[in-house]
């Protein structure tokens, strides 16, 4: 039985080192074809590799630090430094909710006076993803209590960052303590400091989604599962409720997002291969073994009352129109392995949940087969990279909407964020690099705990091979993964050249790759091949909006801001042979600053428009504007414009929506002004 146990442990590692080691291999490859990198690829390449070598030196000059590792004041100061840094990019950005988001933002506040969630709204959302029900429920009252506290509806937004703080600080400070508890204090506050270099803990912080729910809730198990198995052989009545509680989270986890229950399956191999390492599996094994999984199945029953009943009380359900699970299976069978909407459509053209399962079945075996062996490799490996080899995890796309657009937003998610998306790689490359090391090592000594860690983020990974990829997932498993890099670096720090400890090498090569990095970046900066500036944007919908039933009707839509723009996008509906649109740009004070008619072969049905205007709007200071769609034609229908109204939130704050001069509260067309070159787009 040790030898089936040490077998185990060997393939786990070693199956966790070809899947970091393949993601190394291919990362650069992934680097350059990435379109949010708008450099030419020798410079990004060359730039990426000195923030990879100056990371490293800041780093190691951290590790051999005593006076940061050594001190008490070290958590509190990082922590603190943590917090300031992601209010920073809450109060500067001023992100809006966006996608999946938004609409759970939308009825959550719906829920601050209707009982029932509604599940015709978006198109049937709620009744097409029951998956998001649990993380609905958690922002539902939480606006509740901060509504009651006084807070405004037009504020929640900011709570909601606030929450998301907590999910992510609270996983921070957790990991700590785990790092803590099975390495010292030292490696406790190095582990912070890795975090502090981490970018994502605060470019996340404005997209408060399942991911990061998810994050904390893995953690907070994580600890508990170790707590678990330190007190086996000293149970209390606490222990006996640790494993309720675990029961607890994990399924309430698993209902915001299936990978939390990774972490249980995890713990009982982790206690299968290290909890009798020395001895033959007897009864008293069995015995505990039964307590661990009786008591875990209590809280789980606990937990499904419970859920069940609040849910049915706030969540109607129509099992119909519901997405099965092998509906993400299927979506990760082919192409991409990624959303595709063909394959929302297919399965939507099933009218009942059994229909639709079958359906999926059968055409992911299909898919299967077509692609053969190697095909499904090829597969797995673009979905590895998808989902754990983009540095940035896409947060651009998820930042791109702000109710104020400042400079800052050009480095961080405009034409200068080049640069910050390569640091974001660098970081990623040195984290899948140290875990790599971590393997090695640990195929030569055993480490328990990190066993568990490696278990965990395996099984995501195996996991996000057959279900749909995306590169947001891998932020579940993030605090894990700086768990995983901590260790490496402490692994690597015993090698005979880096205990040297040689002063002057240190702030030679620190200075030298900052002298690199800096020149890098200067040319990185200068060099951008995009030229592209947001100025207001609202990119969501509903649906259409009729401009108007008579000749001379208009919609109008407001906005305000202080950067340069010149274009122009929008979406029509319901174009006709003889449909003509007048689109006017006027300033504050109604005069008419550009003008343009277009008609229907420029209408595009379903489409983006996107105009020029004559000139570049140039602002030094906020300004407000007004985008007039005006009805020319002679037509009984008119010409529709993609607009957002739920009449549960104002989705743009800063702009209005008028008919003929009458204010439509809670309604905003669909647009985006925006400054590029002309004929770039």
């Amino acid at each position: 039985m040790n030898q089936i146990r040490k077998g185990l442990y060997y393939f786990i590692t070693g199956a966790m080192f070809v899947f970091a080691a393949y993601l190394l291999i291919t990362f650069i490859g992934g680097l350059i074809t990435d379109r949010n990198i708008k450099v030419d690829h020798t410079i990004a390449v060359f730039t990426f590799i000195f923030l990879l070598c100056l990371l490293g030196c800041v780093i190691y000059c951290i590790w051999s630090s005593k006076t940061i590792l050594e001190s008490r004041k070290t958590i509190y100061i990082i922590l603190c430094l943590v917090i300031l840094l992601q209010a920073a990019v809450v109060l500067v950005l001023k992100t809006q909710p966006v996608k999946d988001l938004l609409f759970l933002h939308d009825q959550a506040v719906h829920l601050l006076t209707n009982k029932k969630v509604s599940l015709t709204y978006h198109w049937d959302y709620f009744a097409r993803y029951p998956n998001n029900n649990a993380y609905l429920l958690i922002l539902s009252y939480f606006y509740k209590i901060c509504v009651w506290l006084g807070v405004p509806v037009s504020k929640l937004i900011i709570a909601g960052n606030l929450l998301n703080m907590f999910f992510i600080d609270g996983a921070i400070y957790f990991g700590y303590l785990i790092l803590k508890s099975i390495e010292s204090n030292k490696i406790g506050r190095f582990f912070l400091m890795i975090c502090f270099l981490n970018p994502e803990i605060y470019l996340w912080v404005p997209f408060y989604y399942t991911h990061t729910c998810s994050l904390f809730i893995t953690v907070v198990s994580v600890y508990l599962c170790l707590q678990i198995y330190k007190y086996r052989d000293k149970k209390s009545y606490l222990w006996y409720s640790g494993i309720i509680a675990l029961g607890i989270l994990i399924y309430f986890g698993y209902k915001i997002r299936a990978t939390n229950f990774i972490t249980f399956i995890a713990f009982m191999i982790f206690c299968f291969v290290f909890n009798t390492q020395k001895q033959k599996i007897n009864k008293k094994v069995i015995t505990n073994a039964v307590k661990i999984i009786f008591l875990f199945c209590v809280g789980i029953g606990f937990t499904v009352l419970i859920y069940g009943n609040v849910q049915s009380k706030h969540i109607g359900r129509n099992q119909d129109k519901e997405l099965p699970v092998t509906h993400w299976v299927m979506m990760g069978s082919h192409g991409k392995g990624m959303f595709d909407m063909d394959d929302l459509e297919f399965t939507n053209s099933f009218s009942t949940k059994k229909e639709k399962e079958q359906a999926n079945i059968t055409r992911t075996i299909e898919n299967y087969k077509e692609l053969g062996v190697w095909g499904t490799l090829d597969l797995y490996g673009r979905k590895l990279r998808t989902t754990w080899a983009v540095g940035h995890d896409d947060y651009p796309n998820r930042l791109s909407v702000s109710s104020d657009y400042v400079k800052a937003h050009d480095w961080i998610i405009g034409r200068q964020s080049t640069l910050l998306i390569l640091y974001c790689y660098a970081y990623r490359f040195l984290m899948l690099l140290l875990i790599c090391i971590l393997c090695l090592r640990m195929m030569k000594s055993l480490a328990k705990e990190y066993f568990f860690f490696i278990l965990i983020l395996l099984g995501a990974m195996i996991f996000h091979c057959i279900w749909e990829a995306n590169s947001k997932y891998s932020l579940c498993f993030m605090v894990i993964n700086m768990m995983l890099m901590t260790k490496g670096f402490t692994v690597l720090s015993t090698a005979p050249k880096l205990k040297n400890d040689n002063r002057r090498l240190k702030i030679r090569c620190f200075f030298v790759f900052s002298l690199l990095t800096l020149i890098s970046s200067v040319i990185v900066i200068n060099s951008s091949k995009s030229f592209y500036s947001i100025a207001a944007d609202q990119q969501e919908s509903t649906g259409p909006i009729q401009v108007g039933k008579v000749y001379g009707d208009r919609i109008t839509q407001s906005f305000v801001t202080k950067t340069n723009f010149n274009m122009l996008r929008f979406a029509t509906y319901d174009v006709y042979p003889s449909s003509i649109l007048g689109i006017r740009l006027l300033n504050e004070n109604r005069e008419v600053l550009d003008y343009q008619v277009l008609k229907k072969e420029e209408l595009p049905e379903h489409e983006n428009i996107i105009i020029e205007f004559k000139h570049t709007i140039k602002n030094s200071s906020r300004t407000k504007y007004y985008i007039e769609f005006i009805k020319l034609d002679h037509l009984k229908k008119s010409v529709g414009i993609s607009n957002y109204y739920s009449g549960n939130i104002d989705i743009f704050q800063n702009g209005k929506c008028y008919r003929n001069g009458r204010e439509l509260h809670k309604r905003d067309l669909r647009f985006k002004v925006f400054e590029a070159k002309s004929g770039t787009l």
